[in-house]
């Protein structure tokens, strides 16, 4: 018997807005894992950083997969100006 491989599918942060919300709702942490087609523990882990989701989001981060800090950050708000 063959071991599958787990492939990442990458949670972008409105997704992860909606799971905070719907947890917030009282779904169970199974159903939203389900729905996401993630695991339990990922839906945990993103619970308990629900804080840190809602900020990103409200700056205006929502459909971004991942947020990678710059090396040269005021170099980076000087090209965007």
């Amino acid at each position: 018997m063959m071991a599958t491989k787990r492939t990442k599918n990458p949670i972008s942060l409105s997704e992860k807005l909606e799971i905070v919300n719907k947890a917030a709702e009282g779904a169970s942490r199974a159903d939203i894992a389900k729905e996401f087609g993630v695991s339990a523990s990922t839906v945990c882990k993103i619970i308990q950083k629900s804080d840190k989701v809602r900020e990103e989001c409200a700056e205006g981060h929502g459909n971004v997969k991942r947020k990678r800090k710059s090396d040269a950050p005021e170099l980076e708000n000087r090209l965007v100006e």
